[in-house]
């Protein structure tokens, strides 16, 4: 059996066209605003299935604290290996 005939004309077209699309998908550039609210929605959305209350949410550290914390975890550890 011919395959092209199958799916319906030149498969190659159709591989190049669905190429296209998959790479239209995606953005090319990174926007840090958005990945946080969909962060943020995401640990609302969570809290609320296990019945976190919202101040424990919003008591959480942010990522700069968090961050600060790690290098600071970090020159304590190399402090004590010398």
């Amino acid at each position: 059996m011919d395959i092209s005939a199958l799916l319906g004309g030149d498969i190659y077209s159709m591989l190049r066209d669905r190429s296209a699309k998959a790479k239209s998908r995606f953005s090319k550039e990174r926007d840090d605003e958005r990945a946080l609210k969909e962060r943020q929605t995401c640990l609302i959305t969570a809290g609320k299935a296990l019945g976190v209350p919202a101040e424990v949410l919003a008591s959480l550290p942010s990522p700069e604290e968090i961050q600060a914390r790690a290098l600071q975890a970090q020159a304590r550890e190399r402090a004590a290996r010398r």
